[in-house]
């Protein structure tokens, strides 16, 4: 069987390191070596790296069977770009579409109406008079990530159309969110469950990872804990969310125009702890870093099968 060639879109690194085996991409690419799959790595169009040996090597751009896109693509535009310029037709994993929907919380929300979702309001005219009615509310950047530029809001409280997101220096349009009380005792307890194909293209949901902070807003690049999710919510609340994040992942795939291979779909849990989809990203981390640090017997092998998992079924399906 002829040799499967990956190539991975990644943020531009400063350097490698020597060894890799220190990187979950590096340990990836070792594994995957000896199923006849070779990855490749990519931050720009014309310096690809891989590994070979054990070792780290430069190589030139090729012909590749498909594409896993990592890149921070609304940070460096321009390198995106040239990225996408040198393999237009290639099939990529996740595909442009659904990378496009799901950078768009206003429009995924839109997409998905049979899901459960807080309420939103995406016109600066009714932000005032919605967050009259709900009384509390997220006033959330529409393009954002990692936690930047959101703010707890109630009445009197300004409500700028326009604010920092997910590019460090720029502004992007803001939408309302009605905010969903936590359960007892939490000040904000969000749940990511990392949703990703087998290569058979069966869909399997990883343990979720649960970020908790005193904080408003639960976010690890913000401060907040991650704890294994199983530890601090009922198994009935864990079980009804599974479900809830595998119907999304189902219903993006039914839109999507190539095969989608993983997504990170965040939920909160209402004071009954019912389950509520917040977004979905489609450059997911499955948090198990985090866990990797407090349990690294048990979930380092898990963060390590998480990387290699998409691989292996963009290998599979194309």
């Amino acid at each position: 069987m002829r040799e499967k060639h990956l190539l991975t879109w990644l943020r531009p690194y400063k350097g490698l390191p020597q060894h890799p085996e220190a990187t979950p991409f590096g340990r990836a690419a070792i594994t995957l070596a000896h199923e006849g799959i070779r990855l490749f790595l990519a931050a720009t169009s014309t310096s690809w790296t891989t590994v070979r040996a054990g070792q780290w090597i430069q190589t030139e751009p090729r012909p590749i069977d498909a594409i896993y896109d990592r890149y921070a693509s609304r940070s460096l535009p321009e390198h995106y770009a040239g990225l996408v310029r040198q393999s237009p037709d290639t099939p990529r994993g996740n595909p442009t579409n659904i990378i496009r929907l799901c950078s768009d919380k206003v429009e995924t929300q839109r997409a998905l109406p049979s899901l459960p979702f807080p309420a939103i309001e995406s016109d600066p005219n009714d932000f005032s008079p919605q967050l009259s009615t709900w009384g509390k509310a997220f006033l959330k950047p529409r393009f954002g990530g990692l936690g930047r530029g959101i703010h707890v809001v109630v009445p009197g409280d300004p409500l700028p159309p326009w604010g920092p997101g997910a590019v460090r220096g720029g502004s992007e349009p803001t939408f309302l969110q009605k905010a969903i009380e936590p359960p007892e005792g939490f000040g904000s307890l969000c749940v990511r469950w990392l949703i990703q194909r087998e290569p058979t293209g069966e869909w399997i949901a990883l343990p979720p990872v649960a970020r908790v902070s005193e904080q408003l807003v639960a976010n690890v690049h913000q401060g907040a804990s991650a704890f294994p999710a199983e530890d601090v919510l009922p198994k009935s609340a864990l079980r009804k969310a599974q479900s809830i994040a595998l119907d999304a992942a189902k219903s993006l795939q039914s839109m999507s125009s190539g095969p989608i291979v993983e997504l990170g779909i965040d939920l909160v849990f209402d004071r009954h702890f019912d389950p509520w989809i917040l977004e979905i990203n489609s450059r997911p981390s499955g948090r198990f870093r985090s866990l990797s640090e407090i349990d690294p017997h048990r979930f380092q092998p898990l963060a390590d099968q998480a990387v290699m998992r998409p691989l292996r079924c963009l290998a599979a399906l194309t």
